[in-house]
């Protein structure tokens, strides 16, 4: 397979780096980076991989679940009857405050309450 160039612009204190370790590998800079590129992708392709297979996990996950959606709203309808009228959670309503005219608000003042 044909080869294709690449331009990449390094900071000079890493084109450094490169041409020593190359150097000291006795391996050509663009053999080095070659190689390093190539490690990298790797990398990504493995972790790439791993993160697909945990979505792909907690899809199925969520589709089975999703599969007793009918029996666990059955279950949940049963516990709300079941309690009828005991139910902690519920509350009673209050009605809000009556807002303050105006004129209170400027008596509140004139008081020294507001």
């Amino acid at each position: 397979m044909a080869r294709k160039a690449l331009q990449v612009r390094l900071d000079p204190g890493l084109h450094t780096k490169i041409g020593f370790f190359a150097s000291a590998s006795g391996t050509s800079m663009n053999r080095l980076v070659v190689d390093a590129v190539e490690s990298y992708v790797q990398q990504l392709a493995v972790e790439l991989d791993s993160e697909l297979t945990d979505t792909l996990r907690r899809v199925r996950s969520y589709a089975q679940s999703e599969a007793n959606e009918e029996r666990d709203l059955a279950d949940f309808v049963q516990a709300e009857v079941s309690l009828s009228g005991s139910d902690p959670a519920e509350g009673t309503v209050v009605s809000a405050p009556k807002a303050a005219t105006p004129a209170d608000q400027l008596g509140r003042i004139l008081a020294g309450l507001g």
